[in-house]
């Protein structure tokens, strides 16, 4: 009951000053909604968002992509390098150790599954996932070199960081587009 109360207690005027800030920002604008009994336009663009999304279900007219994009192209694409340290962590160290990293992998990948069954897909959907799989690559090709090659190992993990983010900067171009 506690979590319920605090939950609340910084919900409630969040969603309040973004109905306030963004019915000012967007008036005018196709996007906006009468609410009943008020002679005053407003929105709270989440809430259109879901409803349009969630209740209608109208996401598939912004576009439909397969349900593996996420797994075949955006991951892929967005953090490939970090893939492969991932790919080399789950197969060096002991069971117990791969089983904890195999879990954390899991708890930042199961989200992305549950997206992909949404038919309209975008890569900023699973920005989160790909900060934490950035993450877990560089935890992964640190400690399956230390465990492979203990020092030397570290040393060759810090060159290999330094090739995957240069790497990934020259797959995003000169502008990350």
């Amino acid at each position: 009951f506690r979590l319920a109360w605090w939950v609340a207690s910084a919900a409630v005027p969040g969603i309040a000053v973004s109905i306030l800030v963004d019915s000012v920002l967007w008036k005018g604008t196709m996007y906006m909604s009468r609410a009943p009994f008020v002679d005053w336009e407003w929105i709270w663009p989440e809430g259109a968002v879901f409803y349009f999304n969630g209740v209608e279900q109208r996401s598939q007219e912004w576009g439909v992509s397969p349900w593996h994009w996420y797994a075949t192209s955006a991951l892929p694409r967005a953090v490939p390098a970090c893939l492969v340290a991932i790919f080399l962590r789950l197969l060096s160290g002991t069971w117990s150790s791969r089983g904890a990293f195999a879990t954390e992998v899991l708890v930042w990948t199961a989200p992305v599954g549950a997206l992909s069954l949404l038919g309209h897909k975008e890569l900023r959907f699973i920005f989160p996932a790909l900060l934490a799989l950035t993450a877990l690559g560089a935890v992964g090709l640190a400690e399956a070199t230390a465990g492979l090659w203990g020092r030397q190992g570290m040393r060759l993990a810090q060159r290999a960081s330094l090739a995957m983010a240069g790497a990934a900067i020259a797959i995003a171009g000169p502008f990350g587009a």
